[in-house]
């Protein structure tokens, strides 16, 4: 960004901090879970983000949040205190259909999935194939199944879903300037032709975007850049397009971070708000966009070659016995693929949308192979609501870190062992050998007990490194 652009922007005495801070790590940050705040557990210290409710900053910058088993019972998620700056502006209310369209790595769809509830429902969209296995893992972790994650390009998405959405969040690809700091990006962000790049691929998922809003929905538009060409000029481009069209959205909230060019904007920047930078932008769409919405030509830089068919119909939708060995599941419609997988949806995610989905996008809760079904991580760590494992094992703080490296152990029993303190009786030779393992009777995930060992089914992505004492 040249100094002019900033000159724009920022007060001329804040130039030099501004270059000075992006090249400063930013604070760690955490956001806590809804249904999981009580701050009194936290096994570290934490200071409110002034701009989200639920984001706190970490005090100690040698902690490292990943450690805790808290974090392994999924009470928080580790995320940067910029990227909460779009789902402040969102503001998903727990009745809205909402699309994320550029959902990996599922930092802000896995917020937007917390805040669910009553036939809300979340379409979590990416393009990039090897980045849908950590955005699933993300939104296993909210214990909420009111989404599906569909990997098309937003076109194709705004075709399938077309005016069905209540709010759009677009985290778009950008140049990332604001990265540069965490050495995820170099100077070659701020060169103008990395800026242009951006802007017109920008463009095309903005228009994209405008056609799945119903009308009254909500636009929201966030990067991790600080170029006007791929920020406010977004916004202004759109009502350029749609003139009449759009109502930036004014949050009293977050005035304070109010952009001072471009009505309906928010910027955070490094050198005043602890944080690496961030941009968002709201705007709410007055009436339905054209169908015939004219799309600029599609980038061949990471297309998806796949194409989805519509789901199967709605009678397909059922009891599936063979899942109800793990236990008891409530309020969910599944599906039985003809492999035998078993795949799972809230029942109560509105029809106009349910028809759209195919089986491949849903939740998966059980694997088949070669006749044996074994249950999926995502399964364990639905929230209570939903399901009442069969067998349940809740762990001492020694036992679930062991447990959290990814090792199997013994299930040694006896009156001075504190190898596994259990919520209930457990008999080794019980015809269900699978259990959720719970910490704090918080699900971790699945073991299996096999005669007198426990074997660890926990996925790679949930394994951690490290689990220290608390």
């Amino acid at each position: 960004m040249t100094d002019w652009n900033l000159n724009r922007l920022l007060p001329r005495e804040e130039i030099a901090a501004f270059h000075a801070a992006l090249a400063m790590p930013a604070t760690r940050c955490i956001r806590l879970r809804p249904d999981r705040s009580d701050e009194n557990v936290l096994p570290m210290a934490v200071e409110a983000v002034p701009w989200f409710d639920r984001g706190r900053l970490i005090v100690d910058p040698g902690l490292r949040p990943s450690q805790s088993l808290h974090y392994a019972a999924a009470d928080y998620y580790i995320q940067d205190a910029g990227s909460m700056l779009a789902l402040a502006l969102l503001d998903a209310q727990p009745h809205e259909s909402i699309c994320d369209l550029c959902a990996a790595p599922g930092g802000k769809a896995s917020g937007i999935g917390e805040s669910l509830s009553d036939r809300g429902f979340l379409l979590a969209n990416e393009v990039i194939n090897s980045r849908t296995t950590i955005l699933r893992y993300a939104l296993s972790r909210t214990g909420n199944p009111r989404y599906a994650v569909t990997q098309q390009d937003p076109d194709e998405i705004a075709g399938r879903f077309s005016g069905l959405f209540d709010a759009v969040l677009v985290d778009a690809p950008c140049s990332g300037q604001a990265m540069v700091g965490r050495g995820k990006r170099d100077e070659n962000a701020f060169d103008p032709k990395q800026v242009e790049h951006s802007a017109r691929r920008q463009q095309r998922i903005l228009l994209a975007a405008c056609k799945l809003l119903k009308p009254g929905g909500r636009l929201i538009y966030s990067t991790c850049t600080f170029a006007m060409e791929e920020n406010e000029a977004q916004m202004r481009f759109l009502q350029d397009r749609f003139p009449g069209m759009w109502e930036p959205i004014q949050s009293k909230s977050l005035e304070r971070w109010a952009s001072p060019i471009e009505q309906g904007c928010y910027r955070l920047w490094p050198h005043r708000d602890a944080t690496a930078g961030a941009f968002a932008a709201g705007m709410i769409l007055k009436a339905p966009i054209l169908q015939q919405v004219e799309i600029a030509p599609k980038s061949t830089r990471n297309r998806s070659n796949k194409s989805f068919p519509q789901s199967r119909s709605r009678d397909r939708l059922g009891d599936v016995d063979e899942l109800n060995q793990f236990g008891q599941l409530h309020r969910m419609q599944l599906r039985a693929t003809e492999s035998g997988d078993v795949l799972g949806i809230a029942d109560d995610v509105p029809e106009e949308i349910v028809k759209r989905i195919d089986d491949r996008e849903l939740l998966r809760l059980a694997t088949k192979k070669a006749s044996i079904c074994k249950p999926e991580y995502s399964l364990a760590m639905l929230g209570t609501d939903w399901f009442e494992p069969a067998r349940q094992t809740d762990v001492t703080d020694g036992l679930a870190r062991k447990y959290m490296l990814g090792e199997a152990f013994a299930a040694e029993r006896g009156p001075n062992s504190e190898e596994i303190s259990s919520s209930r009786k457990i008999k080794m030779g019980s015809k269900q050998p699978w259990t959720v393992l719970t910490w704090q009777k918080k699900a971790l995930g699945w073991a299996k007990f096999a005669q007198n060992r426990v074997n660890n089914h926990l996925p790679k992505l949930a394994i951690l490194p490290i689990c220290p004492v608390e």
